[in-house]
């Protein structure tokens, strides 16, 4: 979908007289390997302060499991550092799913002890300083805070809120990584 051309659906002010521009997209059976056709939504809304972004999927003609995300690769550094390790995260999320030697989810939940997140949050190298790849799982399918990025230096931060109760964190700060061609950051 990400190099498929999407309708523009509203460009202007919204009520609260921010910015918004929202897209929508069918994508018909087949496509991609999803077994019915998708109609698929991007809204995005800019005031003063604040970027929020709204992914949202239905299936149109037969049950179909989507799972709408941005790949964003990006430091808040403003290019002060340039590196992810000074960067912190906190999580609303009770449990960390295992993964094996590959990094493959092996299914198992390993609850997070009140130690992992300080009420500050965490440094990604504090962490582990070459990086993670993991599966965070909370509780709650309301509409709730599951991740803040937050780079202290610069105070640039980023809020993740969703209905789903399960977040994918990625980070990387080794030395293999930083050959790739690409500025390093968190997904």
């Amino acid at each position: 979908m990400r190099r498929a051309i999407w309708a523009i659906e509203k460009v202007g002010l919204n009520e609260a007289g921010d910015l918004e521009v929202e897209f929508s997209r069918i994508s018909p059976t087949g496509e991609m390997g999803f077994p019915g056709s998708v109609l698929a939504k991007a809204k995005y809304t800019l005031d003063e302060s604040n970027l929020t972004v709204v992914y949202t999927s239905t299936g149109i003609d037969v049950a179909t499991p989507v799972n709408m995300t941005n790949h964003s690769y990006f430091t808040f550094s403003e290019g002060k550092d340039n590196v992810i390790q000074t960067h912190g995260f906190k999580l609303g999320v009770e449990n960390i799913m295992d993964v094996d030697s590959d990094l493959i989810p092996t299914g198992r939940l390993t609850k997070l002890g009140d130690d992992f997140f300080t009420e500050g949050g965490k440094l990604v190298k504090d962490l582990n300083p070459e990086g993670f790849d993991n599966f965070f799982m909370g509780d709650s399918t309301d509409m709730s805070l599951m991740v803040t990025i937050y780079h202290p230096p610069s105070g640039q931060k980023l809020e993740v809120l969703t209905r789903k109760r399960l977040v994918l964190l990625f980070a990387f700060g080794s030395e293999y990584f930083r050959s790739i061609p690409f500025p390093l950051g968190l997904v």
